[in-house]
């Protein structure tokens, strides 16, 4: 589930690392039932990065791993095998072998009624419609899709399906069909985070709506399209997006961004390669326009022809159309009057099968000013109407302005002053109009300046905030790993605990009674070394349970952390004495303690906390001089103090981080009895109480130890009691 939501939102490195885990686990496990399913993912995840970085290698590991999938067919339905066998062949521009593999997939859901690849299988078909520039086949496929999406569809495939038949409607100049149809796409792929998708839908909206003179829109949808490609390294899209921006820019007639756009794309080879030759020519014309109106003439041209030998290529009519008016217009400019006609009646061909809308208005304004020129009066006057009516139709403002100038200047050169006349207030009117939606252009490209640099500001912050999300979700795995280890410590623990409990402690009672019971047999006969090493065994034995004991606490302690309570310390002090009482005896020692408050807080680990600071206290006493201990308790707002003070030993200050490590000692067994574990254990509960413990000492005076936790947050309900 993990490595499809990161596939989901193109996040590769992350899916592809939840997948092998995925893999390992099922290994482990032995749970052959999800074989099919994992490798048909990293088969999915393999072949998206290489489409996305047009990597031949990539897509042929996709196929390895779909071949696996195919071994577990069990688990995997056959047909979505051959699905994304297909998408391979379609990533690798092998339409014909994608067009096979889609059609066996189709047949294959049908005779199960499996809807869901039903639906897979037809927009990839349409897909490649698209791709064999079979737009109307496609857009077809598209529609009757649609009619499935009435019904209850998984949104992943209702976001693939509603995207393919957008961009079929985009091939068929269907914008209105766009608009309608694309916010609920695009709202849809937001909500479950398919990126590559969203990319795609805000690309044709915006085209859509670029066509009706909405530019900011257009220009704003772009930008989030080319900001999602660019953070899932889909290169297609973000060159794609950076044509589209371009065009917005020419249109608002701000040259220099437009050219500066295409020309970071032309000089970008991942970028360059990752768009298809029909995208590829459609770059060559708009960058050939640009570079001519910026004086750039010989570049200009030298980009039309490439366009041009392109759309040959790929009998892309349209591409073939505008590469030829435009080098039409150059010849006109230019005084080429018989190679523009010329040029113009093997264009005239194209335009017939394109028909009205595909750019004809401009090209027909060619002819019509190629004849007036020849003094064609009458055809030149055809032509011109046409344009007019086509340029209309289009809301092409440019091309019928210049439509009506070439009107005017016709009739005035027929010494038809009333119609000349007349054209002229028309290319006046025209002129006043195009002026004004120029200066509404400019307004908008104002705004689109001003909206471009908070948008690099709010991306620059965005990519600040992703990498901070990386170094989270990087301190979130090895959080998991350091838990996953912490759990398994954990588990070693419980068995060491049963190990010292069980195992450990039976053969050392074993030793212990069997050397009592030879001390009996033997100790009448004895002599002095003979009683030596009885007392030896019995010693060691004595010192081993002690260590022993000692480890077990130790182990179980923060088992019961959160069992907190009220405290009267004053009784939990005269206790402690009690417990203490044969060692103080003994020692003489004098242990004294100022008046003590209630508390909340945790009985058992507050009670080993000072009975072990206590009996250390008493335990390390100067020779001949007998221990005074004095323990203070001080509270503020929000902390409890402790000091424990002797006037023992000291310790050096080198040995003072040292005490606290388990199994620690600073003096021979013969001279301080004792395991290494004590203060250990007061640094664990002091840490589990989320406090601090630290000491002052001077060798030959005594220690000091300090210790201060936060108060525990009282429960309401004990607050009420």
């Amino acid at each position: 589930a993990y490595a499809e939501n990161a596939y989901t939102k193109r996040q590769f490195s992350e899916a592809m690392k939840y997948t092998h885990k995925a893999i390992e686990l099922s290994e482990k496990l032995e749970n052959k039932t999800v074989f099919g399913q994992i490798y048909l993912l990293k088969g999915k995840i393999l072949n998206s990065q290489g489409k996305y970085a047009q990597d031949n290698d990539l897509m042929e590991g996709a196929v390895s791993c779909f071949e696996q999938a195919e071994q577990h067919s069990y688990s995997v339905n056959p047909a979505e095998i051959y699905l994304q066998y297909g998408h391979v062949y379609f990533n690798q521009k092998n339409y014909d072998a994608a067009y096979k593999s889609y059609h066996i997939a189709l047949a294959n859901a049908e005779k199960t009624e499996n809807l869901p690849i039903i639906l897979k299988s037809m927009t990839a078909i349409s897909r490649v419609e698209v791709a064999l520039k079979k737009f109307k086949s496609a857009l077809e496929i598209a529609e009757k899709i649609q009619f499935f999406l009435e019904e209850e569809i998984n949104p992943a495939i209702e976001v693939e399906c509603r995207e393919q038949f957008l961009m079929a409607c985009l091939r068929m100049g269907k914008f209105s069909e766009i608009s309608k149809y694309a916010p609920k796409a695009l709202k849809l792929a937001q909500k479950i985070g398919d990126v590559e998708n969203e990319a795609k839908i805000l690309n044709v909206f915006a085209i859509s709506f670029a066509k009706k003179g909405e530019y900011k829109a257009a220009f704003d949808h772009l930008v989030q399209s080319k900001l999602i490609s660019e953070t899932i390294g889909f290169h297609e899209y973000t060159a794609k997006s950076l044509i589209n921006i371009s065009n917005i820019y020419s249109a608002l007639s701000n040259q220099k961004e437009s050219y500066q756009n295409l020309n970071k794309l032309l000089s970008t080879p991942e970028l360059l390669n990752a768009i298809d030759d029909y995208t590829k020519g459609i770059l060559y014309y708009n960058y050939a326009c640009i570079t001519y109106s910026i004086n750039r003439e010989k570049e200009g041209i030298e980009y039309l022809f490439k366009a041009q030998k392109l759309g040959k290529a790929y009998n892309n009519v349209r591409l073939i159309a505008r590469a030829q008016y435009e080098l039409m217009r150059i010849h006109l400019e230019q005084g080429r009057i018989d190679e523009a006609l010329k040029l113009a009646q093997i264009t005239e061909k194209f335009h017939k099968d394109l028909g009205e809308g595909q750019g004809s208005e401009s090209h027909h304004a060619n002819i019509a000013e190629a004849n007036f020129i020849q003094k064609n009066y009458d055809k030149a006057i055809q032509y011109a109407l046409k344009a007019v009516t086509q340029a209309n139709k289009v809301q092409n403002h440019k091309t019928r302005k210049r439509s009506y100038k070439i009107l005017a200047q016709i009739y005035k050169a027929k010494n038809d002053f009333a119609n000349a006349y007349n054209y002229l207030e028309l290319y006046s009117e025209a002129s006043e109009f195009f002026f004004k939606e120029m200066r509404r252009r400019s307004m908008i490209d104002l705004e689109m300046k001003y909206e471009i640099k908070e948008k690099e500001k709010e991306i620059e912050l965005l990519k600040s905030k992703m990498e901070y999300q990386k170094l989270e979700l990087k301190h979130a795995h090895q959080l998991a790993e350091r838990n996953q280890k912490i759990a398994e410590a954990q588990e070693d623990i419980k068995q060491f605990t049963y190990a010292v409990s069980h195992d450990l402690k039976e053969p050392l009672r074993m030793i212990g009674s069997f050397s009592k019971l030879l001390f009996r047999k033997y100790a009448p006969n004895a002599d002095e070394a003979d009683l030596d090493y009885f007392n030896y065994i019995s010693g060691g034995v004595a010192r081993m349970t002690a260590l022993l004991n000692g480890l077990l606490e130790y182990g179980r302690l923060g088992k019961h952390q959160n069992n907190e309570e009220w405290i009267n310390l004053q009784e939990m002090m005269e206790e402690i004495l009690i417990t203490l009482f044969v060692k103080i005896k003994e020692s003489e020692a004098q242990v004294t303690f100022n008046t003590m408050p209630t508390m909340f807080s945790n009985r058992m680990m507050v009670f080993q906390l000072l009975q072990n600071l206590v009996a250390n206290a008493v335990k390390f006493k100067r020779k001949g001089i007998a221990p005074e201990v004095i323990i203070e308790y001080k509270e503020t707002s929000n902390e409890h103090l402790f000091s424990i003070k002797d006037n023992g030993i000291g310790i050096p200050e080198e040995q003072q981080e040292r005490i606290f490590k388990i199994f620690a000692r600073l003096h021979r067994k013969d001279e301080y009895e004792g395991t290494g574990v004590g203060l250990a254990m007061c640094r664990k509960i002091v840490t589990y109480l989320k406090g601090e413990i630290h000491l002052t000492s001077t060798v030959g005076e005594g220690t000091t130890f300090f210790i201060q936790f936060p108060k525990a947050e009282i429960p309401e309900e004990i607050m009420n009691d």
